[in-house]
Order: C-alpha cells, then sequence, then structure tokens
C-alpha cells in the first residue's frame, strides 16, 4: 500500500513539475517577446522624435 502511494504521489510531482516547467517556457517566452515590442517602440519613438526635430522643408 505505501508503494503505491509513493508512485501516485510521485506521478503527481512529475506531472506538476512538467505543468511548471512550461508555465516558466511560456512566461520567458512572453517576457522576451515584450522586451522586442519595447526596443521596437523606443526606436520607431527616436525616429519620430528626429524628424519632428527636422525643420519642414527636409521631411
Amino acid at each position: 500500500m505505501i508503494i503505491e502511494e509513493l508512485r501516485s504521489k510521485f506521478e503527481s510531482d512529475k506531472q506538476e513539475l512538467a505543468k511548471e516547467q512550461v508555465e516558466k517556457l511560456s512566461a520567458n517566452d512572453s517576457l522576451g517577446k515584450e522586451k522586442e515590442a519595447r526596443l521596437a517602440v523606443e526606436k520607431a519613438q527616436v525616429r519620430l522624435t528626429e524628424e519632428l526635430g527636422k525643420p519642414q522643408g527636409k521631411l
């Protein structure tokens, strides 16, 4: 009986660990995409700021 309980607990723990690993990978992926988006916005902001600083005839 104890062996069966331990096996059951082991399987449950394995599944929980796998779930946590998937969630962690998903969170890391999301963080990477967020960083990429932030950099793109910052670059666009710099370009727009530079364009706004140019005289109207040079646009």
